[in-house]
Parts: structure tokens; sequence; C-alpha cells
């Protein structure tokens, strides 16, 4: 019996790859659509413009992309989770709903690890501290000190629940031992306004989203989350130059497709990614707003998928923040 099953196995085996290979090499043959959960104008919307302009004139087929905010990004991964997968749905992916959200909301309409199935990621980048001009602190050092003395009294904006910055600014208040109020925001880019405007304390904003306040004095630059100093941004120490490494985090997006989607259209897909991320126009661009190219193989990607839900987990445990 054992012998028959693993005939059949590898018969079936043998019958799949010749036939993943037939659907790779048609594929594609009409409009490709990319979905973005996040609104239009940052660079996680750009850059899959970006790359899909590359894949158009590689594939000769369109490349539509399609903005679907909402729900901390989890409707528009909800709709790449539940397309057909049959390579013509890529999704613009983030830790906050592939990797956060499923331990901060149970009732998440899909299951990231079954639903999605990795592709390339595309970017990183740093986050950066910043504070409104007013206040007098210049360093983590001095923040943290302001925070000892006035407990809840200085807050802090926090973009989307279960982002990476939300979980960075719980992993700094615990590690730091202070209290600070959470206010929180539809986004990254009115999160940073805010701080503009005076009307919060401060942020964790990503790179792109506030080097031009920085760079116009709008607000004051404290710390980079990055390992080596932004090179937007080379006058800002980062936070391991600070005293606080394990603050050590990016901001990155990656190209999923629907979980059920053949292994050799994800392939195809990624060495078609992977060479558009190489191109020195798309390179400049990339790194013009602020951030970097990353590429890779789905492998990597599927293993950094784990190895951040194992850290975020972590700073959710420490801090006992509930699920909705």
């Amino acid at each position: 019996m054992k012998r028959r099953s693993m005939l059949t196995a590898l018969a079936c085996a043998a019958a799949s790859a010749p036939w993943g290979a037939a659907i790779a090499n048609a594929w594609p043959n009409r409009t490709l659509r990319v979905i973005v959960p996040f609104p239009a104008g940052g660079a996680g919307d750009l850059v899959p413009r970006i790359i899909g302009e590359r894949l158009e004139k590689m594939w000769q087929q369109p490349v539509i992309v399609e903005n679907r905010t909402g729900a901390d990004g989890i409707i528009g991964m909800n709709a790449v989770a539940k397309a057909p997968g049959d390579g013509y749905t890529l999704g613009v992916a983030s830790s906050g709903p592939v990797v956060i959200g499923k331990r901060l909301f149970p009732q998440l309409p899909f299951d990231p690890n079954k639903d999605l199935k990795p592709v390339s990621l595309t970017y990183e980048t740093p986050f950066v501290l910043i504070v409104r001009t007013s206040a007098p602190w210049k360093t983590l050092e001095e923040v943290i000190t302001a925070a000892r003395k006035a407990p809840g009294q200085i807050n802090i904006a926090i973009p989307n629940r279960g982002s990476i910055q939300h979980l960075l600014t719980e992993q700094m208040k615990g590690d730091a031992g202070v209290e600070m109020a959470n206010i929180p925001y539809k986004g990254g880019g009115p999160a940073a306004l805010a701080v503009a405007s005076g009307e919060v304390d401060m942020t964790w904003g990503a790179l792109p989203n506030v080097v031009g306040l920085v760079q116009g004095g709008r607000v004051r630059a404290i710390a980079v989350s990055s390992a080596q100093r932004a090179r937007l941004l080379p006058d800002v120490a980062t936070v391991g130059e600070q005293g606080q490494r394990q603050w050590t985090c990016a901001n990155w997006n990656g190209l999923v497709m629907p979980g059920d989607t053949p292994s050799a259209i994800v392939a195809t897909a990624n060495a078609a990614i992977t060479q558009a991320l190489r191109e020195p126009a798309v390179v400049q661009r990339f790194r013009e707003m602020g951030v970097d190219p990353l590429g890779g193989t789905p492998e990597r990607f599927a293993q950094l998928l784990r190895e951040e839900g194992v850290r975020w987990a972590r700073v959710i445990d420490a801090r006992g923040i509930k699920p909705e």
C-alpha cells in the first residue's frame, strides 16, 4: 500500500510540474492588477506604480494599480486573498495586515499564512522619530527624561493600530519605563502633519513621509530606526547610536498573490520584479523617495514574515496589547 501511494504521488508530481510550467509560459496574456491598501501618493503607492510601469514593458500587458484603503490595510489585503489564484492579482503587503493583524484582529477575514503567497519584497525605509519644533528635546534621552518627569502628559501620534509605528511606540515606552498618551491617526501622513502643526508632540514616521517636513524645518528629527544613518538625513543619529539598538527596525513592503496561485507563476513574477528593482533608473527613483530596493526570493520574503511575527508578538505580549 505504501509503495502504491508513493508511486501515485510521484506520478502526480510528474504530471503537475510540466502543467505548472505550461501555465507560467502562457502567463500573462491579459491585464494584471495590483491592489494597494494605502492612499495614493505615499511610497507604498508610488513604488508599485513604478514597478508596474516596468512590468508592462516586459510583459506587454497592462498593469492597473487599484487603491483599496480602509481598516488599517485589511480591506485591500482581503481583496487580494479572495481573488482567483490565476496570477492576475497582486497586492502590496506590509507588516500591519499580514504580520501583526492576526494577533490584534481575531476577526481578520483571511489567514495571511494560507490565503496569501509571498512573491517579492520591494523596498524598506527607516522610521524617524519627529517632534514639534516648539519642543525642547533634541535626543532620545531628553525625550525619555521628559516623559519620566511628566507621566502621560506627553503624547505621540499613532498611525494605524497594529502598525509597526504603533508597536515601536509601545516598545519604546516599555523599555524606557515611561507612559505617553497614544493619539490615533488614519495614516502616517496625517500623523506627521499633526506634529508639524503642533497638534501632537511626536510620532514615528516613515522616512518618505517626514523627510520634507524635517528638511523644511517644520519638525525636528530625533532619531532614525535604521542600523545606519539615512542618506537623506545624515545628521540624525540612529537609535543604536543613542543606546537603543533594540529599537532598530524598518518599514518594508512586498508583493503577494492569492494563496492558491501556482508556484510557477509566482517564480516568473518574482524574476520580473527582481529585474525591475535592479534597473538603475528604478533604483534612483526609489532613493530619491528615501527607500531602498530589496527584491529577493519568495522564500526570503516568507522568512521575514516569520521573523517579524516573532519579534512583534513579543512586544504585544510584553505590553499587554489586547485584540479588538
